[in-house]
């Protein structure tokens, strides 16, 4: 594969500072994970994806030095620096660094407050007849995930996560994981059930007109290939819970995006066991909460 500075050159992106983050940079990845790199511009453009001559994918972000977001710094930990020509990156990788430790508990305490809402949102959305009700349950289930994946000084990497998770050490707050299981639906992961969820995210990253369908496609094939059913079940869910929030203020304007985000995020319909899932899954949210509240 060419090099990444080479690379920048025909984009004409060499004057920015850049840096290669992603599963690729912290050498736990698959054959078929991509390489994400950020070019710090300013730019806050859609993530382009580049297929090289070789087969390799390259996923193209696009950044702030004067990023404050705990969810986008989190990101930015341990970036490996591509270019840097004013040391300006090497200065902010550095401040995130040393205040990772403040950067997480942030990020811990959003996606646990987030978690909450939308299990209120789901038990409301269940009370209204919305029949969105049991994608914000999943949606409130994943972000708790997030959580326990920071509090375990794990990467925020959907294509990894069960692998992060099957390394937790046993505690209070990890054992947390099995309630999880059961509300997301993970061991329901057949090759057909994951062939109709794959479809229906790649239908709707098309009519969102994103360019990811590459990548959605070679991981995929790759896990279906290797019997990693339930790792490929979570990422196809998580590819999805990303879609749904981005459409969120036009879900009732479209059936057809309802049936695909359906199939997408495996829905079932039983409402009393989403309701009593979605309480789990809220004091779950708050005990973790009180929990790192006391430590912050």
């Amino acid at each position: 594969m060419e090099d990444f500075s080479t690379l920048l050159n025909k984009l004409s992106q060499s004057n920015f500072p850049s840096a290669i983050g992603g599963c690729k940079n912290y050498k736990h990845n698959f054959d078929c994970c991509e390489y994400n790199i950020t070019i710090f511009n300013d730019y806050y453009h859609d993530d382009i994806v580049i297929q090289t001559y070789d087969g390799y994918m390259i996923k193209l972000h696009h950044g702030s030095i004067g990023d404050t977001r705990s969810n986008i710094l989190i990101l930015c930990d341990d970036m490996k620096i591509i270019n840097d020509p004013n040391w300006d990156l090497k200065i902010f990788l550095s401040k995130i660094n040393k205040n990772m430790d403040k950067i997480s508990n942030d990020h811990i305490k959003n996606c646990l407050i987030n978690s909450i809402f939308y299990a209120i949102k789901t038990k409301f959305c269940i009370k209204s007849s919305d029949p969105y009700s049991p994608f914000w349950k999943k949606c409130s289930a994943l972000f708790i995930l997030d959580a326990l994946l920071i509090i375990n000084s794990c990467k925020l990497s959907p294509t990894h996560i069960l692998e992060y998770a099957h390394n937790f050490k046993y505690n209070k707050i990890n054992s947390q994981l099995s309630i999880l299981n059961d509300c997301m639906g993970i061991e329901r992961a057949t090759t057909s059930l994951l062939s109709r969820m794959y479809k229906s995210t790649i239908c709707l990253s098309a009519q969102l007109q994103k360019n990811d369908s590459k990548i959605i496609q070679a991981k995929y094939n790759y896990m279906i290939k290797n019997s990693l059913l339930s790792n490929c079940y979570l990422y196809l869910v998580y590819i999805n819970r990303k879609n749904l929030l981005e459409l969120e203020p036009v879900l009732h304007n479209n059936t057809h995006i309802y049936y695909m985000l359906k199939n997408g995020f495996d829905i079932e319909n039983n409402v009393l066991e989403i309701f009593k899932q979605a309480e789990i899954i809220q004091n779950v949210a708050n005990d973790l909460l009180n929990h790192h509240s006391r430590i912050w």
